[in-house]
């Protein structure tokens, strides 16, 4: 397993590390690979030497794999569970409650950072789904930095992006914090929570689409919808 990690560090390109704050915070990344999670742990660890903890889907803690059909189960299954991540139902209703909760937790009681992906699920390269506010909210919740990350294949020579594969490179761009500290005071202290999140995620929606250079779509991306779109052009 260190040996495979490594594979991977080496193909990363880390900048803007001076933006990482010292203890608990919110990595929000866009997410076009399943590898997303791996680069943006050890882009956290190579600078900050401390584990990064994800929201993951209740499904890698049930065996579920990769492609929700057993891929990579087994493994998938030790690697989140030695590593302390968060689980998230998806099908559940309040199980994202819960999970933002736990999230909150990790952050203000154990001084973790955590590591997110707005999207909720895999998105086409070269564009950018509508987020959802839940990153926001735990960021507002713990009153910790709310960190935009961009990850991205290299382009060639033509400017299209490269194909996600083994031997090519991954931008890992760590961003200016995303401004939380206006809804602690004043009049927008009195904005529910629903509303501070919203303002908030919206200013981290384009604060990513300007980093990554990705199109914002304007809508939410359905669970499993760019596997499926895969599948289909086999």
């Amino acid at each position: 397993m260190a040996r495979f990690a490594m594979g991977f560090a080496r193909r990363l390109k880390v900048t803007g590390a001076e933006h990482i704050p010292d203890g608990p915070a919110v990595l929000a990344a866009n997410h076009s690979s399943v590898f997303d999670p791996l680069y943006l742990a050890l882009a956290y660890y190579g600078e900050q030497e401390e584990p990064l903890r994800f929201l993951a889907k209740k499904g890698y803690f049930d065996g579920g794999g990769i492609d929700d059909k057993g891929k990579y189960g087994a493994i998938v299954k030790q690697l989140v569970t030695a590593t302390g991540q968060i689980p998230v139902d998806r099908s559940k209703r309040g199980g994202g409650g819960a999970a933002l909760d736990a999230a909150v937790q990790a952050l203000t009681d154990d001084g973790h950072a955590i590591g997110i992906f707005p999207e909720g699920t895999l998105v086409e390269p070269g564009k950018q789904a509508r987020f959802h506010a839940g990153a926001a909210q735990i960021a507002l919740r713990a009153n910790v930095p709310l960190v935009p990350v961009a990850i991205t294949p290299d382009r060639d020579a033509n400017g299209e992006l490269k194909t996600d594969g083994w031997l090519s490179a991954v931008n890992v761009a760590f961003g200016e914090p995303v401004g939380t500290e206006a809804y602690s005071h004043g009049l927008r202290h009195l904005y529910p929570l629903i509303a501070k999140a919203r303002f908030v995620i919206t200013e981290l929606e384009v604060s990513l689409s300007a980093m990554t250079g990705y199109a914002r779509t304007g809508e939410f991306a359905k669970p499993g919808e760019l596997r499926r779109r895969r599948e289909r052009r086999r």
